[in-house]
């Protein structure tokens, strides 16, 4: 009789825990922001309807897995040591977090907590990520403009403007060379650039046909 007592308190305990986690799936599947668990080692314990659709992959092929399995490494890193400041501080924390998904790079804005056991010992990391990368790049863009606007609002000739302009554009957006072409005659050579390698502008600094 106590043999059966403890296995219907068992299987009791287990569909209790069966419907908890369905609760907390039925919750988190209904969010648009990536929410997940991953325990104190990087491995995922859950991972909502968004985050799958991001892996390409069902919940089960993610749980147990590290985000090494679905991150570049530099990316996977840095969510890691994220995870490891919460675990370490014990308590939570909002970051600002980027990833390379199909159609590009993405930033997130993510909170993440700790979660523990009763005896205070961490036994996972929660997160739930907000897609900004709209905001962040409507940020750089007014702020280029801003830049932009203030060196062409000084009072400097058209020449060193536009070497300065060009050079906030180079910083700001990442390109490796940038360059403006003014009419000279028939022809548009570079006025001035930055970036370009010399045996590129040799063959490329004129538009007039040879």
């Amino acid at each position: 009789s106590t043999n059966i007592h403890d296995v219907t308190e068992r299987k009791a305990a287990e569909e209790a825990l069966r419907e908890s986690r369905q609760l907390l799936l039925d919750v988190t599947d209904n969010s648009l922001n990536l929410m997940y668990i991953v325990d104190t080692e990087g491995r995922f314990l859950l991972a909502n309807r968004r985050l799958s659709r991001l892996f390409g992959l069902p919940e089960e092929q993610i749980v147990g897995r590290t985000r090494l399995a679905f991150l570049p490494p530099e990316v996977a890193d840095s969510h890691r040591a994220n995870d490891l400041q919460i675990i370490r501080d014990r308590l939570p924390r909002v970051f600002e977090e980027s990833n390379l998904e199909a159609d590009g790079p993405h930033t997130y804005q993510t909170a993440k907590y700790p979660l523990f056991r009763k005896d205070g010992t961490i036994y996972a990391v929660g997160g739930m990520s907000t897609d900004i990368t709209e905001r962040k790049q409507a940020e750089a863009h007014r702020d280029l403009r801003s830049a932009v606007l203030q060196i062409l609002n000084e009072q400097e000739g058209p020449e060193d403007s536009i070497r300065r302009v060009l050079g906030v554009l180079k910083n700001r957006t990442g390109f490796e060379a940038v360059g403006i072409r003014l009419q000279a005659g028939d022809d548009f050579p570079y006025f001035h650039q930055e970036g370009f390698p010399e045996d590129f502008l040799a063959t490329e600094n004129s538009l007039a046909e040879c």
